[in-house]
């Protein structure tokens, strides 16, 4: 992109001050607001929210495999600010995933990558009578204070507070959990009380 002042005297010459911005080398770089899984437990969801700008033409998602980032794909700047990772072999259920961003400008030139952002992976097993031992692995991403433990004994979401762990806390045993009906849980890291 050329810029300036280009003025014409009376002689015919040309004169002024001309300023040359590298478009092509600007970029944006862009952080994830929150990795989380779909309502059918079958994709994960990387989302962001996106800068106003006229600089960035696609945000390119990536997701380590074998420590390594794979591109997953990209997503328009006109589009919604999300991904649905339901790439083959990708399971939610089975373990958790840490995913990355980048911007792509018009010039095809990438922003350097955005801070990991890793989701949880929640695992469930009987204890001694009616109990439901919980483990999960650490979460990775915004700063937070303490896992919540939520529970639903109605099989619709209807989630209650149940209790909270230390940030370095993995593991939750719910000694009042009921031995019939339907039983979920969601662990979130939480920033406050």
């Amino acid at each position: 992109v050329i810029a300036g002042a280009i003025n014409n005297d009376d002689n015919g010459t040309n004169s002024g001050s001309a300023y040359i911005y590298p478009l092509c080398s600007y970029t944006i770089d862009q952080e994830i607001c929150l990795v989380t899984v779909n309502a059918t437990s079958t994709a994960n969801e990387v989302l962001w929210s996106k800068p106003v700008t006229t600089f960035i033409d696609s945000f390119l998602v990536y997701r380590n495999v074998l420590g390594n980032p794979v591109q997953l794909g990209s997503v328009s700047y006109g589009m919604t600010s999300i991904f649905s990772d339901n790439t083959l072999g990708m399971n939610p259920n089975d373990t958790s995933y840490t995913y990355i961003i980048s911007t792509e400008n018009l010039c095809g030139n990438e922003s350097s990558w955005s801070a990991a952002v890793k989701t949880m992976h929640l695992t469930a097993a009987h204890g001694t009578g009616s109990e439901v031992i919980l483990n999960w692995d650490d979460y990775i991403g915004y700063p937070f204070q303490y896992y919540w433990i939520w529970r639903d004994t109605t099989g619709v979401g209807n989630y209650h507070l149940l209790a909270g762990t230390q940030l370095n806390e993995f593991t939750f045993t719910d000694v009042t959990a009921p031995t019939t009906g339907p039983l979920q849980y969601v662990i979130e890291a939480a920033e406050g009380a």
